[in-house]
C-alpha cells in the first residue's frame, strides 16, 4: 500500500503517486506519460499495421462458412453502437450482438441496445447474469484489490465477467472474432489473434490471466458455474476466438457519432450514457477514492489529456457538443469536488431529505456544474444519491475500506 500522506501529481496528466503502479520521475512525469512519449514515435506505424491485419482477418472470416462472422460485445452505449454499425455497414459482417446484463445495468442501457440492434439490423442476445455470483465476485474482488494487485477500477472486475461470457459463447458457437467498443482513452492497440491466445492457453497463460484464478478463489468449485469458469477441455474442443478493440487503433472520434446516428435514425439522447450505463459507478469510485485517492476512470482521463481527446465525463454533454478536452487543473478540481461529495453522501443518514443532500452537493461542486450540461448534472446528482443503495446491495461497511 502506498503512503497516503505523500501525493505527487504528474506535471503533464492527472495521475499521481497514490494511483496503483504509478511513479513520478525527477522530471515530474509519471511512468505512463514517459511510456506514451516513447510509444507515439512508432504508434502511427503500429496502428496502420493493426488496421490492415484486422481488415485482412475480417475478409478471411467472411469467406468461411460461419453462422456468425463476429460477436460484438454490445453495451448499448455510443462507442459500441458505432462499432456495431461499422462492422455491419462498412465491413459487411454477419453479426451477433451480445449484451451481458449484470444486476446493476440500467434500464436505459437495455433499451438502447434493443433500439441500436433493431435500427442497424443485427441479431441481439441479452444475457442476465446470476445476481449471487456477480455480487459475491465483484464485492470480494473489489475489497481485496490490493491482495490481487488489481488497481483502482471496479469496472475491470465487471469487464472480466462481461468479456469472458462473450468468449465462452463465441467458442461454443464457432464465432471466430469478438470485438468491443473500447477506444484510445480506454486502451492502446488491443489486437489478440486467436493463434496467440490458443498457444498461450496451452502453456497455461489464460486469456484474462490471474482473473480466472481469482474467480476460482472467490466463487469456489461449484460445477454449475460453467459459463464463467475457464475449462481446458472446452478450450481444446472449442478454440478461443480472436479478440479485438478496433477503436484503440482505427481512426475514431465519438464526436462524429451525432452524424452517424442521425443517418441511422437513432436519437443520440436515447443512447446509453456514462451516467446511466451502470448503477455502480459511483460506488466503485467511492471504494477507489478510499483505497487510492482517485476515481475509477483516472487513467482514461489521463489518456484524454495526452491525446487531446475529451474525457469520459464530457461524454455526458448533450449531443456531444464539447469539442475540446478539459484542462488538467479543471480535472484535478473535478476530482477533489467529486471525492468530497462521495464521502459526504456515503455518511448521510437514510432518512435525510434528498433535496437537502442535493443542495449540499450543488454547493460542493461549482467546477463540475460548470463543465457539463444541466440535464447531465441533474442526472449525476440522482445517481450519486443512488450510491447509498449500492452500499446496501453489496453489504459493505465503508468505514472498513482502506
Amino acid at each position: 500500500m502506498k503512503n497516503k500522506t505523500n501525493k505527487v501529481f504528474c506535471s503533464k496528466c492527472i495521475l499521481h503517486s497514490q494511483v496503483p503502479n504509478i511513479s513520478i520521475n525527477e522530471k515530474g512525469l509519471c511512468n505512463e506519460c514517459e511510456q506514451n512519449l516513447f510509444d507515439r514515435t512508432i504508434d502511427d506505424k503500429i496502428k496502420k499495421s493493426l488496421k490492415k491485419r484486422t481488415e485482412t482477418l475480417l475478409e478471411k472470416v467472411k469467406s468461411e462458412n460461419h453462422l456468425y462472422d463476429i460477436l460484438v460485445l454490445y453495451s448499448g452505449g455510443k462507442d459500441s453502437t458505432a462499432l456495431l454499425n461499422l462492422m455491419k455497414n462498412t465491413y459487411k459482417m454477419k453479426i451477433l450482438a451480445l449484451q451481458v446484463i449484470h444486476p446493476l445495468v440500467g434500464e436505459n442501457a437495455k433499451k438502447s441496445a434493443e433500439q441500436g440492434a433493431k435500427k442497424i439490423g443485427v441479431d441481439l442476445i441479452q444475457i442476465y447474469q446470476d445476481e449471487n455470483i456477480y455480487k459475491k465476485f465483484v464485492c470480494m474482488t473489489l475489497l481485496n484489490s490490493n491482495k490481487y494487485n488489481l488497481g483502482e477500477s471496479g469496472c475491470e472486475i465487471c469487464s472480466f465477467l462481461y468479456r469472458w461470457t462473450g468468449f465462452r459463447m463465441a467458442m461454443q458457437m464457432n464465432i471466430p472474432i469478438i470485438v468491443d467498443g473500447f477506444d484510445k482513452s480506454q486502451g492502446t492497440n488491443i489486437y489478440r489473434h486467436q493463434e496467440m491466445l490458443n498457444s498461450n492457453a496451452k502453456n497455461g497463460i489464460l486469456p484474462y490471466g490471474e482473473m480466472h484464478k481469482i474467480f476460482e478463489d472467490i466463487i469456489g468449485d461449484d460445477e454449475r458455474i460453467g459459463m464463467y469458469r475457464y475449462n481446458n477441455e472446452d478450450r481444446a474442443k472449442y478454440p478461443l476466438p480472436s479478440f479485438i478493440s478496433p477503436f484503440t487503433f482505427m481512426d475514431y472520434d465519438y464526436r462524429d457519432n451525432v452524424e452517424i446516428f442521425g443517418q441511422l435514425g437513432i436519437e443520440t439522447t436515447s443512447v446509453a450514457r456514462i451516467n446511466n450505463m451502470c448503477k455502480a459507478i459511483h460506488f466503485f469510485d467511492l471504494v477507489s477514492f478510499k483505497k487510492y485517492d482517485c476515481h475509477s476512470f483516472i487513467r482514461h482521463w489521463a489518456n484524454g489529456i495526452r491525446y487531446g481527446y475529451p474525457t469520459l465525463s464530457q461524454l455526458e454533454s448533450t449531443g456531444n457538443e464539447l469539442l475540446e478536452n478539459a484542462g488538467r487543473n479543471e480535472l484535478i478540481d473535478w476530482m477533489n469536488e467529486y471525492k468530497k461529495v462521495l464521502f459526504y453522501v456515503a455518511k448521510t443518514k437514510k432518512d435525510q431529505s434528498d433535496d437537502v443532500i442535493k443542495q449540499s452537493i450543488i454547493d460542493m461542486t461549482p467546477t463540475i456544474k460548470s463543465m457539463i450540461t444541466p440535464d447531465s448534472y441533474d442526472k449525476l446528482l440522482e445517481n450519486i444519491l443512488y450510491m447509498r443503495t449500492m452500499i446496501d446491495f453489496f453489504e459493505i461497511d465503508i468505514d472498513t475500506i482502506e
